[in-house]
């Protein structure tokens, strides 16, 4: 079976932009995962503050 130039462009084509998405698509879960992170320290840190400064108020 011969394979035409033009199919083999396309298939590498196709796999190109898929693995290229597919990076991208990597890369936007990870950087929304980081940004839920960060959230969650910075609400931590705050709710942390609120219990310090509520306990010291009680002196």
């Amino acid at each position: 079976m011969k394979i035409g130039r033009k199919s083999v462009r396309c298939a590498n084509f196709f796999l190109n932009n898929s693995t290229d998405k597919g990076k991208e698509k990597e890369e936007f879960f990870n950087s929304q995962i980081l940004d839920k992170t960060k959230q969650l320290e910075y609400f931590n840190n705050i709710i942390t503050t609120k219990k310090h400064y509520g306990k010291s108020s009680r002196f």
